[in-house]
């Protein structure tokens, strides 16, 4: 691996006996190299020998950015299975995870208190999910089509569901809302938090909630039962 060598930047090869063969590589422009470069321009440095400067720098940097999942981080990583977040993480911004259709895991640390919009939209493997005790609140279209999500709990320090949350869920079977949630959202236009969640057979509405939006359980083709608090 190089910034740029001949053509290549990054190859590898098989050596055997008194034979060495390539089996892949890599070609300019596209370098990791160069990219370290760049950084090593940003930072004050002569590219192409003050690199090993910021290779010396680099164990004395703080982490001060890692409490953000930045919007679109990890958009459409079709092939990303797994995911640990760390415990310094406090927010899931817009569409960071969206589209990450293998994703079959996820673990979120009680240090995240938000999960903004379309943050796990479309990740049609997950299964299942655990939301931790710090999230106050889960922004719209957060799990939108989450098509094999079965059941999920809202923790109890959660005091609003946003419009779309949990729509077009179709495989969401079971669903606990906590004493804490005041608001469920829903859009005439765009849809409620439950809106097509047609394997959802019944759900119990606590006595805290005091606004249900408009669609939020429109074409909830299996529900048969629901219970609606006098507030």
């Amino acid at each position: 691996m190089d910034g740029v060598g001949e053509w290549a930047t990054t190859s590898t090869w098989v050596g055997k006996m008194n034979r060495i063969d390539p089996l892949w590589e890599i070609s300019f422009p596209h370098s990791l190299g160069l990219l370290y470069s760049a950084f090593t321009y940003y930072c004050g440095f002569k590219v192409n020998s003050g690199e090993y400067k910021l290779m010396g720098l680099a164990p004395y940097g703080q982490p001060k950015f890692v409490n953000k999942i930045k919007d679109y981080e990890f958009l459409d990583c079709s092939s990303l299975n797994s995911v640990t977040i760390p415990n310094s993480v406090t927010t899931i911004r817009l569409c960071a995870f969206e589209k990450c259709s293998s994703l079959t895991s996820i673990t979120i640390p009680n240090s995240v208190t938000s999960i903004e919009e379309n943050a796990f939209d479309g990740c049609t493997s997950l299964s299942s999910i655990t939301i931790p005790n710090g999230v106050t609140s889960i922004h719209a279209y957060a799990f939108k089509s989450c098509t094999s999500l079965t059941s999920i709990t809202i923790p109890d320090s959660v005091t609003k569901i946003g419009q779309d949350t949990f729509s077009d869920c179709s495989s969401l079977a079971s669903i606990t809302i906590p004493n804490s949630v005041t608001t469920i959202e829903g859009n005439r236009y765009v849809g409620g938090a439950f809106q097509g969640c047609s394997s959802l057979t019944s759900i119990n509405i606590p006595n805290s909630v005091t606004s249900i939006g408009q669609g939020t359980f429109s074409d909830c083709s299996s529900l048969t039962s629901i219970n609606i608090p006098n507030s």
